[in-house]
């Protein structure tokens, strides 16, 4: 049996001017991605939205195809802008 403890989410990265700008391009590679599986544009589009998202960095790391153990660093590092540029590394290679 695993013991837990909560995390409390701290959305106070969202607001900041790098942050958001780090988002914005972390969405249009994301889009470039998906077109590049031919992706319906109805669908890719739809990204626009992780612009105001909580938890974007999350959202696009579940929907890219790389190996398990990436998307588990993304996902395990506890600061938000720190696993946005292991993020941004990926979507560049891809």
């Amino acid at each position: 049996i695993a013991e837990i403890e909560k995390i409390e989410n701290d959305y106070s990265h969202i607001q900041t001017e790098e942050f958001k700008e780090l988002t914005n391009e972390l969405i249009e590679l994301t889009k470039d991605y998906l077109k590049k599986l031919n992706v319906e544009d109805i669908y890719v589009n739809e990204i626009d939205k992780l612009s105001s998202h909580p938890f974007p960095v999350e959202f696009i790391t579940s929907v890219i195809n790389c190996e398990f153990s990436r998307k588990q660093e993304i996902l395990t590092t506890e600061n938000p802008y720190h696993k946005a540029i292991k993020l941004l590394k990926i979507l560049q290679e891809i």
